[in-house]
């Protein structure tokens, strides 16, 4: 029995020197890393995993796992603006639409005061629509919708949070005519849309350089029945051409999903922010929120989405994609 009791004390004292080694490992570590990261004079000073990896000699884990709990690298960290976000999904022409306004207030006087233009594109065929209007009050949008409606309406409209969208007029006239209007919180809104926009302003900006005239009412319409019977690249079809027959080769071409959705953030996982979800900031300013967040709920969309809790425990508003977050 004594030999037994001696036997679990021998272990119980190895397994406490084993432990004890191991913390004073990681505490100079820990202090290595550091001197090497905040000392100035350091070649890897400030710098990121892998000039502070070749620099320290530690495994790339082991830095990475230092550098995640320092704020003047985490709140440093690169930024990313430019990555694959949920497809806007449409399963029929019709179905969803999406409109905003171009500005082009600069140009007015060159074209009888005219100062932006509403524009309209339906998703599933890309067909777009333009109307030059004089200001952006909601008598003068609710009036281009109700001339549309005559002819054709969506099911669903796609705007931003602008004013001249949402007001009481052109609410009561969505209402009137069953459409559903909303808005998303994504910094990318009208994605489809916005596409369209660069396209058209670069053919009028050809027109004005080859003209010598800012003068767009004349060729604009021109410019769009030009656009709308070219082949898009996304379905491989003229807008103009696609009918209902088309439609289910058209989903299959815009939406194929084929690759597995894997999540990068576990539940509960502490993440920041990026900044980039408000504003566009300089590269050299902190590009992620001071504040974390927990990771509350998870999506399987293509690509994966996120729903974020506070540490107080109230849900942030607005899904995020991993490329918006980073792992405290």
């Amino acid at each position: 029995m004594d030999n037994l009791e001696r036997c679990v004390k021998t272990l119980k004292s190895r397994e406490f020197t084993r432990i004890t080694k191991n913390s004073t490992s990681k505490l100079d570590d820990v202090e290595r890393l550091k001197k090497l990261y905040y000392d100035p004079k350091e070649p890897a000073s400030f710098g990121g995993v892998k000039r502070l990896t070749e620099a320290s000699g530690l495994k790339k884990s082991r830095v990475k796992n230092f550098l995640s709990g320092e704020d003047c690298y985490s709140l440093h960290f690169p930024v990313r603006y430019k990555f694959q976000r949920r497809k806007t999904i449409a399963y029929e022409v019709n179905e969803l639409w999406q409109s905003d306004l171009v500005d082009l207030q600069k140009l007015s006087r060159f074209n009888k005061g005219y100062r932006y233009i509403l524009t309209i594109i339906d998703v599933m065929s890309r067909y777009l629509r333009v109307y030059p209007i004089k200001d952006k009050k909601a008598n003068t949008i609710a009036k281009v919708f109700s001339k549309i409606f005559k002819e054709v309406k969506p099911k669903n409209i796609q705007t931003d949070k602008g004013s001249e969208f949402y007001n009481k007029r052109l609410s009561a006239l969505f209402k009137k005519r069953k459409v559903h209007h909303y808005s998303t919180k994504s910094e990318a809104k009208c994605a489809i849309l916005e596409r369209a926009h660069r396209t058209l302003k670069n053919r009028m900006y050809g027109v004005f350089t080859y003209r010598n005239s800012y003068k767009y009412l004349d060729i604009l319409q021109h410019l769009v029945d030009s656009y709308n019977h070219s082949v898009h690249r996304s379905h491989g079809f003229a807008p103009a051409n696609v009918t209902e027959a088309d439609e289910p080769l058209k989903y299959k071409s815009l939406y194929n999903i084929s690759s597995p959705i894997k999540f990068r953030f576990l539940m509960n996982d502490v993440v920041r922010i990026s900044k980039a979800r408000k504003v566009f900031k300089k590269g050299y300013l902190p590009g992620w929120t001071e504040e974390t967040f927990t990771i509350y709920k998870r999506y399987p969309t293509n690509p994966p989405t996120y729903v974020l809790q506070d540490l107080s425990g109230k849900e942030i508003a607005g899904r995020f994609y991993a490329e918006e977050l980073q792992k405290n």
